[in-house]
């Protein structure tokens, strides 16, 4: 089985669609999963501490929340039957994995590249190797190395991504977009360019970035800011125009799109949902809509303190058993 049909066979395990033979290769997988001496020591510890951080993310993205209600219901003293599924899935997944790592290191030596592209209605959360997190908003699309080089950092991406980025000033972190290079040395940041947009925009929250037009000598310096790159500092934006290929700083920014990003201090205690609504919409800049109108009358108890939207959402997917989707700067909350 090669790993595109071995993805597959993945797909429909987890899905519940999985074929006798599709079942009987993946319980394989499982079986040898625990099995596998010598083979993770042969990793470097920026690897598996990458695998780590992906299948641990795998895993989440498959637990329902169901699930994870049975999980938090368990009893102190650890009865993990209702567990079998999702450890189950955790296990094909971290085979999967490793058997991509083997792939990538017995047959060749160039770097492993991943592709993560959003296509749901959530934020979706990223961890890097060096542990620089990327949040991509619906439509957005990441393309990133399982470890970076030395001398630099390099991702790919096109869409809408807010940028958290570990501090490293020796190896500077390089965004290529469509028609947009941006050099970063530690901070955090919003870049927006959609391949079939007329504009470009990258806006600063902390730090300092620069910003250059693909192919110019700034996007060819990596340790150094070139004439023609602009350097943007906090509250501060610029804008490419890709019809008069024109790179400029905005005079005064539109700070609201990267509200979301900020962190709340809201602690609630006993209150109905409406009024939790009507807080958040003003804390992030968005518009909560409910679908349903008993949600509003709902109450809630929760810390949601040092979150941002995304994380929220979350939050209130968990607690409330909601779903929610995202289109621009709209949330829709729904049962």
């Amino acid at each position: 089985m090669n790993r595109e049909q071995l993805n597959e066979a993945l797909k429909n395990y987890l899905d519940g669609t999985a074929s006798p033979e599709e079942k009987a290769v993946i319980d394989q997988w499982y079986e040898q999963y625990g099995h596998m001496p010598g083979f993770t020591e042969t990793l470097s510890d920026e690897e598996r501490k990458g695998m780590q951080r992906r299948l641990l993310a795998g895993i989440t993205h498959k637990i329902t929340p169901v699930e994870q209600q049975q999980v938090a219901e368990l009893p102190a003293t650890g009865k993990y039957r209702r567990l079998t599924r999702w450890v189950a899935a955790a296990a094909v997944l971290a085979a999967l994995v490793l058997t991509t790592l083997l792939w990538n290191r017995s047959g060749s030596s160039k770097t492993h590249m991943n592709l993560v592209a959003n296509q749901t209605g959530h934020i979706l959360k990223q961890v890097l190797s060096d542990g620089s997190v990327v949040w991509l908003n619906p439509g957005a699309t990441l393309r990133y190395p399982d470890t970076f080089a030395i001398a630099t950092r390099t991702v790919t991406m096109s869409g809408d991504c807010f940028f958290e980025v570990t501090k490293n000033p020796q190896r500077p972190f390089i965004i290529e977009s469509d028609k947009l290079v941006t050099k970063v040395w530690g901070t955090s940041f919003r870049v927006w360019d959609k391949n079939d947009g007329s504009v470009a925009k990258v806006t600063v929250v902390t730090g300092k970035v620069s910003v250059s037009k693909k192919g110019s000598e700034g996007a060819a310096s990596t340790n150094a800011i070139a004439r023609d790159e602009v350097v943007l500092l906090p509250k501060q934006e610029v804008v490419f125009d890709k019809n008069t290929q024109q790179l400029k700083t905005a005079v005064d920014p539109d700070m609201k799109p990267v509200q979301k990003w900020s962190h709340t201090g809201m602690v609630i205690e006993d209150e109905a949902f409406a009024d939790i609504a009507a807080a958040l919409q003003e804390k992030f800049g968005v518009t909560i809509l409910l679908a349903d109108s008993r949600l509003g009358q709902q109450r809630m108890t929760a810390d949601l303190s040092n979150l941002n939207l995304a994380e929220v959402l979350e939050v209130l997917k968990v607690s409330m058993q909601i779903q929610y989707t995202i289109h621009d700067d709209s949330v829709t909350l729904s049962r």
